[in-house]
């Protein structure tokens, strides 16, 4: 089969072309008593597939942010178990150096949890601010070698210009 084929099921879904996802989701609490969200195909055990780790962006919304679920239920459509943590410092519009470890942490204690995906197949998939940092955490000794595959869409390399867009276009981001 083509390797382009295989994307049809998530265009398909984003394209609005279905309708009822049939996903399955739970809260959950991890360490430090962070809030997470388990996302896994109806009919399926989420401990037979493989798990994305998605880190939300740079929002006051974190894990409750409408497009981050629409993702997280997407991505479980086409057939694997999302767990979407939420880092308090990216809620509230933080970014240091810190949150890079605090990633990568979070990364380090999801592959150990075998709870929420076969404990074999971790991807790691970021949007916004947050691409570049989990990019960076990903190339870290511990959670490189755990970490199956990598998606980073929208990151920003130029945060001195990104910054007042963010500020004086507040309104359209939340």
């Amino acid at each position: 089969m083509r390797p382009y084929f295989l994307s049809l099921p998530l265009v398909f879904t984003y394209g609005g072309i279905v309708k009822d996802k049939k996903i399955n989701s739970e809260k959950v609490i991890l360490k430090n008593n962070r809030r997470a969200r388990v996302y896994w195909p109806s009919k399926k055990e989420k401990t037979n597939l493989p798990g994305i780790y998605l880190q939300h962006g740079l929002s006051i919304f974190g894990i409750d942010d409408k497009r981050i679920i629409d993702l997280a239920e997407n991505l479980a459509h086409c057939g694997f178990s999302v767990i979407l943590p939420e880092l308090t410092e990216v809620t509230n519009l933080i970014m240091s150096v810190e949150t890079i470890g605090n990633i990568e942490s979070v990364g380090l204690e999801l592959s150990e949890n075998k709870t929420w995906y076969d404990g074999y197949r971790m991807g790691f998939f970021s949007v916004s601010f947050s691409s570049g940092m989990g990019l960076i955490a990903c190339s870290r000794p511990g959670l490189s070698e755990r970490v199956t595959s990598i998606m980073a869409v929208g990151g920003y390399c130029d945060f001195i210009d990104t910054f007042p867009f963010v500020f004086q276009n507040f309104h359209i981001d939340n």
